[in-house]
């Protein structure tokens, strides 16, 4: 939904890719208008310019999807992501207040475990040493259960 403090083409094209992004599928115009709470006018004439910049892409009866250029421009940044940079405050701060082991791990659907990328261990004695790149089943204890919230 698009807030008063974002009127403007700008912020209120920001606000469609956004609603866009989390959908992920197909939709009608009325449907992204009503997401976005404005009216379908102002919606058309903002679709019209992301369908021209190849953002969004016509799809059957009057449909609408996530276009080409709006993929690659994903692709670009998801590979200039550095998701330990990302998570190490995070882990950092969860380290600090508790002084427990902090993990990172990504899931791997395709086996059905994850693998463990960042650790900052414990400065207790008697801990449990996570090693990067080990790799977990889901039913491994805390971490496990943690991964499949």
């Amino acid at each position: 939904m698009v807030s008063d403090s974002e009127r403007g083409s700008g912020p209120r094209l920001i606000a469609l890719l956004k609603l866009i992004a989390e959908r992920g599928q197909a939709f009608s115009l009325k449907d992204l208008a009503e997401r976005a709470a404005l009216p379908s006018s102002t919606v058309h004439r903002l679709l019209k310019t992301l369908v021209e910049a190849g953002m969004i892409e016509r799809g059957e009866r009057q449909s609408y999807r996530p276009g080409r250029e709006l993929f690659r421009m994903a692709a670009l940044l998801r590979a200039q992501f550095d998701l330990i940079e990302t998570a190490r405050p995070f882990l950092d701060r969860l380290w600090s207040e508790w002084d427990e082991t902090s993990v990172l791990c990504i899931y791997n659907p395709s086996r059905r475990n994850a693998s463990v990328v960042e650790v900052i261990h414990t400065t207790h004695p008697l801990r449990y040493a996570m090693e990067i790149g080990a790799e977990i089943g889901l039913a491994w204890g805390s971490l496990g259960k943690a991964i499949l919230a």
